[in-house]
């Protein structure tokens, strides 16, 4: 088994699974892996499409969140 079947197993059996905040940085590293464009917001990790939203919805209503975008994984040059 590959590294990555292994990840995409993990991701599989646990996507829908709440886990603890300590998780957190497990999916970082798989979604880093992946190559994915994924962004970290407060309802969890999205994907990096959905991210102009995001800062559309912050600049109309920026005392809603300090920032929307907490972390952030292969983004586009």
């Amino acid at each position: 088994m590959t590294a990555e079947a292994l990840l995409d197993r993990f991701a599989e059996l646990y996507g829908e699974t709440p886990m603890p905040p300590a998780a957190g940085q497990l999916w970082r590293d798989y979604f880093e892996f992946s190559g994915k464009h994924m962004i970290l917001t407060d309802e969890g990790w999205e994907s990096g499409g959905l991210k102009e939203e995001y800062l559309e919805e912050w600049k109309n209503n920026s005392s809603r969140w300090t920032n929307p975008i907490l972390d952030e994984v292969n983004a586009p040059a």
